[in-house]
């Protein structure tokens, strides 16, 4: 039941993102993300996608392990190196599914795909344009079990265009919660 559950939240989602809502709905000036996490699959039972600025090649999955419905919260992080990351925060649901998967899973890669609609206020042309050109964000190597219900990742984006990543996601969950997911 759950699962249908969470495509009919998805769809209304999707309808309310698309046309608003007469009682107040989504607010046009707010940025929204659609944010998947794919399993990296193989030739034979899943779809090639590009990943990043330089189009690194992989095979996942047809059906994503997590969506924007099992997130808590996004931040950015500045790793170690000087480049950009986002932490993602799951509820207890999805961190049991990534945990799950992923120690199912070592060796392989969870992929993020992350598209959002940018909100009319939104001034930052190049951040704006990362979302439509750069969906499929990041892959995260899997050497052990993630615990803990967090994924990190880095992203091929500037300060403000991370900054509208993680906001669009937060706002998206904020979405959610009020819908009553």
């Amino acid at each position: 039941m759950k699962c249908w559950r969470q495509s009919f939240n998805i769809y209304l989602l999707a309808v309310l993102l698309a046309a608003g809502c007469e009682t107040g709905g989504l607010s046009p000036t707010k940025d929204y993300s659609k944010l998947r996490i794919y399993m990296e699959g193989q030739e034979s039972d899943g779809t090639l996608v590009r990943v990043g600025r330089d189009k690194t090649p992989i095979y996942v999955k047809a059906e994503p392990i997590l969506t924007e419905e099992d997130v808590e919260g996004a931040r950015v992080e500045e790793n170690a190196d000087g480049t950009l990351g986002i932490q993602v925060k799951f509820s207890d649901h999805g961190g049991i599914v990534l945990d799950m998967e992923s120690t199912a899973n070592r060796g392989r890669h969870l992929v993020v795909f992350c598209q959002f609609r940018p909100g009319k206020n939104t001034s930052d042309e190049a951040a704006t344009e990362l979302g439509k050109s750069l969906p499929w964000m990041a892959m995260v190597p899997i050497r052990v079990g993630l615990t803990g219900g967090v994924v990190h990742f880095t992203v091929p984006a500037t300060q403000a265009e991370a900054q509208q990543i993680v906001q669009s996601i937060n706002n998206s969950v904020a979405e959610l919660q009020k819908l009553g997911n």
